[in-house]
């Protein structure tokens, strides 16, 4: 389980394995395959009691402005 914190210490996630992380990159090459003229595309990949699920594409991805500045998600429901 990953600890909740509000600046990102990489350190804390040295030895964190993702789980079914074969299954993630998998849908993600494959999606990715469909489209071969696409250089780069962020995919947003959930990992469910049902397994892994290809939620969307991303062209333009990156960290919006709106969510650099504010305070974390986390921040807000915890």
């Amino acid at each position: 389980k990953l600890p909740l914190f509000d600046t990102i210490d990489f350190n804390l996630l040295k030895d964190y394995k993702l789980p079914r992380w074969k299954e993630v990159k998998d849908c993600g090459l494959h999606a990715h395959q469909q489209m071969p003229d696409v250089f780069s595309v962020g995919w947003d990949v959930a990992i469910t009691a049902n397994g892994v699920v290809l939620i969307e594409g991303n062209f333009n991805w990156d960290v919006s402005p709106h969510q650099k500045n504010g305070p974390t998600l986390i921040q807000n429901f915890a």
